[in-house]
């Protein structure tokens, strides 16, 4: 390919400046380097879509939760019940007793526990769904508190 001597003289600037502060340096600029010499054997436009191309193959869609939030939220609040369940307990008996009751309320719900996990793991990197989430699952229990 052909560029322009005006191209040519920009990307040898560019890469003089490259050259120039990678000198002395263990090779932390090395891949810089060798990726301006190669845009300057080629065209502008094809520089850009390399980059853009490049760009692009680093996203990566949002992994979505497995379950419905609705779920999650109403799996929240019978845990927290579980929880609540067992806290004069101690030791073996609360953990055998937990176990039972986090395996009752996946079977309740129709839910695989490792899905709820999966989310749960999702979600904590989304802090406001998850607050969000946290509040509506303490909304479900006062609003269960305040008919009985």
């Amino acid at each position: 390919m052909h560029t322009s001597p005006a191209g040519q003289a920009i990307s040898c600037h560019i890469f003089q400046e490259a050259k120039g502060s990678a000198e002395g340096q263990t090779g932390r600029f090395l891949w810089m380097k060798n990726l301006l010499y190669r845009l300057k054997a080629t065209s502008w436009c094809s520089s850009i879509c390399f980059v853009g191309v490049l760009a692009l193959s680093q996203c990566q869609p949002a992994e979505q939760t497995r379950l419905p939030e609705e779920t999650l939220v109403r799996i929240m609040a019978d845990l927290h019940i579980a929880e609540a369940a067992t806290t004069g307990l101690t030791g073996f008996r609360k953990d055998s007793l937990l176990y039972l009751y986090y395996e009752q309320i996946f079977d309740l719900h129709g839910v695989e526990r490792a899905d709820y996990e999966h989310d749960i793991r999702l979600l904590s990197h989304d802090e406001d769904r998850m607050m969000r989430m946290v509040e509506e699952a303490e909304a479900l229990l006062k609003e269960a508190a305040g008919e009985q």
